[in-house]
């Protein structure tokens, strides 16, 4: 798998080896379907950094939705900027913007990249009220299929969809029930954290 490194900013931003004193790796795919897949390394330094999106510690649920969102808008960021996905369009890959194919990601993609990073989150006992769940598949009539990544409200058990596909890198994805995700239906909100 091949290792990507942008030398000065990234290891500023703590995503390279010598940054800080642990490390783990994250796989993260692109190019549809996972056909390609970059290994990140995520150092002690950026993990830290992440902490700061779950500051101070989330109240409620909702709260913790909303800094989950955020934190994963800004890891896709930082790791978009070591994949080439930082210029991943919303939606599937549109020809016409004349974008590469390894930069761009389906839903696939997106849902494997959410939930790692939703495990990631969770490893680093980030996550108070939530925990990462299996992806989830919808489809009508076998066409038209789509993956999400999902978390699991703790100690309810509701499910929610965490679906990073309908935006632009670097944006943060819309959380909803899963129930209405599996139903087609889109928040009547968007999720405008920056």
């Amino acid at each position: 798998m091949p290792r990507h490194s942008l030398p000065a900013l990234l290891l500023a931003l703590g995503l390279l080896p010598g940054a800080g004193a642990s490390e783990t790796e994250l796989t993260i795919c692109h190019g549809f379907g996972c056909q390609q897949r970059t290994e990140v390394a995520i150092t002690g330094r950026f993990a830290r950094s992440l902490a700061a999106w779950f500051q101070p510690p989330a109240p409620d649920a909702a709260t913790e939705r909303e800094q989950i969102a955020r934190a994963i808008a800004y890891l896709e960021r930082q790791v978009g900027a070591v994949t080439g996905t930082d210029r991943d369009i919303g939606g599937n890959y549109d020809p016409e913007r004349e974008q590469p194919a390894s930069s761009q990601m389906d839903c696939i993609d997106e849902s494997h990249n959410t939930t790692r990073y939703l495990r990631l989150l969770d490893r680093l006992g980030l996550l108070r009220w939530h925990r990462p769940a299996a992806r989830r598949y919808r489809s009508r009539f076998l066409i038209d299929g789509h993956w999400t990544a999902v978390i699991e409200e703790i100690p309810n058990g509701r499910q929610w969809a965490v679906d990073a596909w309908y935006h632009d890198n670097g944006q943060p994805p819309e959380i909803q029930p899963l129930a209405d995700w599996l139903r087609r239906k889109r928040p009547a909100w968007r999720n405008s954290a920056r």
